[in-house]
């Protein structure tokens, strides 16, 4: 079994970037504390450095917070070897030459750093120009295989095709909505993937309230394959509080599980033929 804490983190906005480093090793400190081997973050986590009512551009502050990076994942490499725990730190913008990517960041015990760049920009992404990324990492764990796919990347059915031939055991979602109906969105669209791939999958919110434009709702959920001996999921956090939500996951019997399945339909590969209907009248 593998332990891990899903930390509902509330974004308050106008931390320091130490007052920000301060909260984020609290919760590691916690999950540490009962033992976790795993804690995880929510997408777009460093955005608790928002300076509310500033007068730069969003895009213009998306910089500013991107030049943290580097330091936030130095500051997580030493906080997974202090409390000897795997990391994933949520997202956050980071530069690469002159774009800024939304990157997801895992740091594991032994203190190997992987990075993912979300794929499908939302709305609000694309008017402040951040980048897509182009590629999904495989990541090697001493269960098996895992993706991050940051928020609006787990409704894509192109990504989720995409995860076939990858066969991840485990998918995190690191996840920030700002409506009840962007959040039923991640959470159905992960709870597909659990069935499509035989995977747990793990969303992890964002909440909080900056201000009454800025809202943020969300629950922890994990899922596993709606599969005999299976629950119909193993966690469903309180909505829209900060939260530390802990759980285990058997990676073992996914194993076996999955050798037994004979369902995949992610899997097939169909031949659809294109219809299109005509009205006919009829002659007169």
């Amino acid at each position: 079994m593998t332990s891990m804490t899903s930390v509902q983190y509330k974004i308050e906005g106008q931390k320091t970037f130490q007052e920000f480093l301060n909260k984020i090793e609290a919760e590691i400190k916690k999950a540490s504390a009962v033992e976790s081997q795993w804690v995880l973050f929510p997408e777009l986590v460093t955005l608790d450095m928002w300076p509310v009512g500033d007068s730069r551009s969003e895009r213009q502050i998306i910089s500013e917070i991107s030049r943290h990076f580097d330091a936030y994942v130095e500051a997580l490499k030493e906080f997974s070897r202090q409390y000897n725990i795997n990391i994933v730190g949520g997202s956050t913008p980071r530069q690469i030459k002159e774009e800024i990517f939304n990157t997801a960041i895992f740091v594991n015990d032994q203190g190997e750093v992987h990075f993912q760049n979300k794929l499908t920009q939302t709305p609000w992404e694309k008017k402040v120009n951040v980048a897509q990324g182009t590629k999904i990492q495989t990541i090697p764990t001493r269960f098996g295989k895992m993706v991050i796919l940051v928020c609006y990347d787990i409704e894509s059915p192109q990504v989720s095709h995409a995860l076939v031939e990858l066969k991840p055991e485990l998918i995190i979602i690191p996840s920030m909505t700002e409506s009840p109906e962007a959040t039923r969105r991640v959470r159905y669209t992960a709870q597909a993937r659990a069935v499509e791939h035989h995977a747990y999958t793990v969303v992890v919110p964002a909440v909080g309230e900056v201000s009454k434009d800025w809202i943020m709702y969300g629950r922890t959920l994990v899922t596993p394959p709606q599969y005999p001996s299976y629950p119909e999921s193993i966690v469903a956090g309180p909505e829209n509080q900060s939260f530390s939500q802990n759980f285990k996951l058997n990676f073992d019997k996914l194993q076996k599980t999955r050798q037994e399945n004979k369902f995949y339909p992610a899997a097939e590969t169909l031949k659809l033929e294109k219809e299109s209907n005509t009205f006919n009248k009829g002659s007169k």
